[in-house]
């Protein structure tokens, strides 16, 4: 787990500053949080292919002749296409969440079941821009993206899980920063404090991210609560993110010695 005290501090100034900025051997990758801006300030980009999930009420932009990046908005399935033909093409990838259901948006994970994830992922490229639309978010509704909420603290379990399988000192720091930020966003919902929560879960999953990213292993963010979590996906159809959110309640229960 390299480099965490950088997250930390980075997850900082994105507070304060709603954008940051990542860069290592895999690249660069901008974080940006819009507030008060809406999603028609990406649309139209010149030179741009987009990627709209179905279940999104956008029009289409218009292609061009010449394509020199590419921007997916929606859910895995949109970032999952759009990592893989920007990778094929060799251009830049910007990345759009809605709803804040999973952590998709900020990986370098693909797959070729890109509904369903059922099928093994492997390594594609990283987006060069990640950025959150907090206004289109809300209008999506908050309850479609309380999804994240689980995806995030399953993290508390994951990094446990790992440290223990890999044998290696577990990062109190981590599991602290994912309580702490769990606590903040239940307090900020139940205060309907909605901007702010959303701002938060954004914060948490960009967080992740950055964990597996710095740990160059993707399996430190999807351990035991995962595991449970495709039973809920496969029998039950369960949203990954509330999937996951129910197999850290029953690695709690499991492992009482963890929390």
């Amino acid at each position: 787990m390299n480099n965490s005290d950088d997250i930390f501090h980075l997850i900082l100034d994105l507070d304060k500053n709603n954008f940051i900025q990542w860069v290592d051997l895999f690249g660069k990758t901008e974080f940006a949080i819009m507030l008060n801006n809406n999603i028609n300030t990406l649309l139209n980009k010149p030179n741009t292919k987009y990627i709209i999930a179905n279940y999104l009420n956008l029009e289409q932009p218009k292609i061009g002749e010449k394509i020199e990046q590419i921007i997916s908005i929606g859910g895995f399935a949109a970032h999952n296409q759009g990592k893989i033909e920007a990778q094929k093409r060799g251009i830049a990838l910007i990345t759009v969440p809605i709803p804040l259901s999973n952590d998709s948006f900020g990986t370098n994970r693909c797959s070729f079941d890109d509904e369903n994830e059922k099928m093994p992922s492997f390594e594609g490229i990283y987006p060069t821009q990640c950025v959150c639309v907090i206004n289109e978010l809300i209008k999506f509704g908050i309850e479609k993206n309380l999804g994240g909420i689980g995806e995030f603290i399953g993290l508390y379990y994951s990094v446990i899980d790992y440290c223990i399988h890999k044998q290696i000192d577990i990062n109190w720091k981590i599991l602290h920063f994912c309580s702490q930020q769990f606590n903040d966003i239940i307090l900020l919902y139940k205060q309907n404090e909605i901007l702010l929560c959303l701002k938060k879960i954004t914060q948490a999953l960009i967080f992740k991210n950055l964990v597996m990213r710095t740990n160059c292993d993707h399996e430190i963010g999807c351990g035991i609560d995962h595991f449970f979590a495709r039973e809920y996906e496969e029998k039950y159809g369960y949203i990954h993110g509330k999937a996951v959110y129910l197999g850290a309640i029953i690695s709690s229960f499991l492992y009482t010695e963890w929390e």
